[in-house]
């Protein structure tokens, strides 16, 4: 929440950039379509945050074959300074 504000109950594509959620979509589609968890680790784009990393993590939760949710635990730290930034 820190970082990209509150996101709970919101949809991808009502939380971030066009091209952003596209990215987003496709991790979690490739999680559906394998029924298997998935990890994916990148700088991030949203509003221009270069200076940070993550790392997300998605399990599908359900039982068989059928997805009944989506577990996704998500990880960000710094990697530069910002933009601006006075070094300490």
């Amino acid at each position: 929440e820190h970082t990209f504000g509150q996101l709970k109950g919101l949809r991808v594509r009502e939380s971030f950039p066009p091209e952003i959620a596209t990215r987003l979509l496709k991790i979690i589609n490739c999680m559906l379509d394998r029924k298997e968890p998935i990890r994916a680790s990148s700088r991030i784009a949203f509003k221009n945050m270069h200076w940070l990393r993550g790392e997300v993590f998605a399990a599908p939760l359900g039982s068989g074959d059928k997805v009944e949710s989506i577990f996704v635990a998500v990880d960000i730290w710094q990697v530069e300074q910002p933009p601006g930034a006075k070094r300490a």
